[in-house]
């Protein structure tokens, strides 16, 4: 009998897998590394004998420099998930995406369920980690609600390698999982789950990749330049100022509430129709907590972080007249300016952008900035011979915080900061647990976190002296605080 060839393929054509026979097996593993490297519910694998496949076209791998050693492979044009290569044991096996083939989908085995992002209805054996039959512990997962709370202002998220970070700013509806044949090739899963987010609704930080070809609309595909996994679709429309971001990268559960083309799915299955209640109470839950009995923190960014070169002629003999705080793990901030020295002197000529002032961090000498030690080196070199100098200062993020105290306290351990030429200045020391900031912290986008070595510099529109700072934080109930946050 003359064995069953099947044949599939990527998104865009550009690579095609053909295989000889049946599946050794087929499952869904929704550990994190599928979940965020497929963007979506997790990779949907049929595993394959090596010498039974032929693939044809070209790929670009990853491997995690630890804690996995498998290689995630997709398609060098559209970068679609193709398959994950395992070393083994046992060895000689390819984990291939399923939705490469148009084939209904049948798993045996739903893989570390414990880190699910959605509670599945089926009579799927379902295991926290591995069957014993693939060296696993034999422990089913109980079948409750997922262990992540729901996506909200906060909620942070990363691709498979951590060099794309997304962070939430505002909350966010239900989302959608797309069946299309194309979402379904493209994250090699059930298909594309994804967030409508408006663009200043969240932050991006890392490099994309784009694949814009599309068959049946005119959506932007964009996925992690080193690692390959699924971030967002967008419209090619440049008026367009909403984005699909894929729920898989989020530490978050995943709320379906708008299936498109379900009838393309190429798994039959259900979702727990109590998930979308039980997501609420803990919403709901969540938001009663962080009240803190009338305690509340409100922030925006008044003024973003900037950078700017510095440019000296040294002589050898004048000083650059440049006084640094070299506190151990802090920043290398400008706690004075020197009289008579270089630095005065361009301050007295330069534009009024590029001032250097107490409290900018010096972050490089002539372009190089690997430590504290090298930057007073470097500075060291320029005073013993005449050349020509380049410093790099970052003037710090300035925050506005609104805070109503309530019946907690802030809980910052703060110091006077008089190595600082500054009338008004509180330096934050430690953000201590179970504090007003703490709360604040656990919640709040990457650039409005509060963090040891920040300064306060002004309090309800003062900032006449440190000492009567402090006093107004601890005098008043609602603040209007105005912090220097450094990166």
């Amino acid at each position: 009998e003359t064995a069953s060839k099947v044949e599939g393929s990527c998104l865009c054509g550009a690579v095609r897998l053909l295989t000889v026979g049946k599946p050794l097996m087929q499952i869904v593993c929704h550990c994190e590394d599928c979940r965020r490297w497929t963007g979506s519910l997790g990779q949907l694998s049929a595993i394959l004998a090596r010498d039974n496949c032929m693939i044809t076209g070209k790929l670009v791998s990853f491997r995690k420099a630890c804690g996995s050693s498998s290689a995630r492979q997709c398609c060098a044009v559209c970068y679609s998930c193709v398959l994950n290569d395992q070393p083994g044991p046992p060895a000689n096996l390819y984990h291939v995406c399923a939705s490469m083939f148009d084939q209904e989908f049948r798993p045996a085995h739903h893989l570390f369920y414990g880190s699910r992002i959605m509670e599945l209805q089926d009579d799927v054996p379902k295991w926290n980690n591995l069957p014993a039959e693939l060296g696993g512990d034999s422990e089913i997962a109980v079948n409750t609600c997922s262990r992540w709370p729901p996506a909200r202002p906060g909620t942070k998220g990363h691709c498979l390698c951590g060099a794309v970070r997304v962070v939430l700013h505002s909350k966010i509806s239900p989302g959608l999982i797309c069946y299309c044949k194309e979402c379904q090739r493209w994250t090699g899963s059930l298909g594309r789950m994804a967030y409508k987010v408006k663009r200043d609704a969240f932050q991006l930080f890392g490099s994309c990749v784009a694949f814009y070809s599309s068959s049946i609309c005119t959506s932007v595909r964009r996925c992690c330049a080193t690692c390959y996994s699924c971030i967002l679709t967008e419209q090619s429309d440049p008026d367009c100022d909403e984005v699909e971001l894929c729920a898989g990268i989020l530490q978050a559960s995943f709320i379906a509430e708008e299936h498109v083309l379900r009838h393309e799915s190429i798994m039959d299955i259900d979702f727990l129709p109590d998930s979308y209640h039980w997501q609420q109470e803990v919403e709901e839950r969540s938001e009663e907590r962080s009240e803190g009995h009338g305690s509340h923190i409100r922030a925006e960014l008044s003024k973003a972080a900037s950078t700017f070169d510095v440019v000296l002629e040294t002589s050898g003999t004048q000083s650059v007249g440049l006084t640094l705080d070299l506190t151990a793990g802090a920043p290398c901030c400008v706690n004075r300016i020197d009289e008579g020295g270089l630095l005065q002197q361009w301050n007295s000529r330069c534009a009024a952008d590029e001032v250097v002032r107490t409290l900018d961090c010096l972050t490089a000498v002539d372009g190089k900035g690997e430590s504290t030690a090298a930057l007073v080196a470097a500075l060291q070199e320029a005073k013993a011979s005449p050349k020509r100098l380049m410093l790099t200062f970052q003037r710090p993020a300035e925050l506005l915080l609104t805070i109503k105290k309530g019946r907690m306290q802030l809980g910052l351990g703060l110091s006077f900061d008089h190595r600082v030429s500054r009338s008004a200045c509180l330096r934050i020391e430690e953000v201590l647990n179970e504090g007003l900031v703490q709360r604040w912290n656990a919640t709040a986008p990457l650039n409005q976190v509060i963090k040891p070595h920040d300064r306060i510099v002004s309090i309800n529109g003062s900032a006449d002296s440190s000492e009567k700072l402090k006093y107004h934080l601890g005098a008043s109930q609602d603040l209007s605080i105005s912090v220097l946050s450094f990166s």
